[in-house]
């Protein structure tokens, strides 16, 4: 794809710029599709180092950092305490958004109030949505403008403030565990399996792209999958293979699924 070839061809200027300037440098945000082939092209360079940042741990949406060798941040924590101690660089800020008491809005309505400004989507990181607005993680170069102009969603009035990361209010998020048993480490055997469907809705469901493997749709049902891998069946949620938890007496394998709920 076109959009593809364009968005590693900024990654790799990015981390260019990162190795032979020696500067942090960052991506504008990313969904987890374009953050999946965004880290598999990181992956075949020995530097810069390059994480993936959204302003807190579970983000769905992230920011590609790229790190010159006087930064030691090996992880997000590290990378946090670095933006603590030099906010400067940090390419992200946080806006809470307040809503009247009167109107009812969802992410969607937020989402078009901020595009309506004429924002672009890779601007804006997740919209984490409440009862009384929603926290929104937004580039720090449009966040004064936003807190100025931010003022309705639809029917409702808004109002926003720039707020500290340690302050992101984020949702709880319900899981459960289910412990399965496959034949194989097959895709459509863990589809099957973790959704409750027959294989060859699993298989049908594969081939027609709606699945995805770690941020990337998969259409080959005997792709094979491993712990830590996550898998969404469009419609149907997320599903974390938690871990490789052995053989049965049989031979078949247990794979303990984390189930987003």
């Amino acid at each position: 794809m076109k959009e593809d070839a364009i968005l590693l061809a900024n990654i790799k200027d990015k981390m260019e710029q990162a190795l032979h300037k020696n500067m942090l440098t960052n991506s504008l945000f990313l969904d987890s599709r374009q953050r999946a082939l965004a880290d598999s092209l990181c992956k075949g360079y020995k530097e810069p180092k390059a994480l993936f940042y959204g302003g807190y741990p579970e983000a769905e949406r992230t920011v590609g950092i790229f790190l010159p060798d006087y930064i030691g941040a090996d992880d997000d924590a590290q990378l946090v305490d670095y933006f603590v101690d030099n906010p400067d660089d940090n390419p992200i800020a946080l806006l809470r958004i307040s809503k009247d008491t009167f109107s009812t809005l969802d992410h969607r309505d937020y989402l078009g109030s901020i595009m309506a400004l004429g924002v672009k989507r890779e601007m804006l990181g997740d919209i984490l949505v409440r009862d009384d607005g929603c926290d929104v993680v937004v580039s720090k170069s449009i966040v004064k403008f936003l807190e100025n102009n931010l003022q309705k969603a639809g029917r409702g009035t808004l109002s926003a403030e720039i707020i500290g990361a340690e302050s992101i209010i984020t949702p709880e998020q319900k899981t459960e565990d289910k412990l399965c048993v496959v034949a194989s480490l097959r895709l459509d055997s863990a589809v099957s399996t973790a959704y409750n469907i027959s294989r060859t809705l699993a298989a049908a469901a594969i081939s027609k792209g709606i699945v995805s493997l770690n941020g990337l749709q998969i259409q080959k049902a005997d792709a094979k999958i491993a712990q830590g891998d996550k898998i969404v069946l469009r419609g149907k949620g997320k599903v974390i293979v938690k871990e490789l938890a052995g053989e049965t007496k049989k031979g078949r394998l247990k794979i303990l699924f984390q189930k987003f709920i």
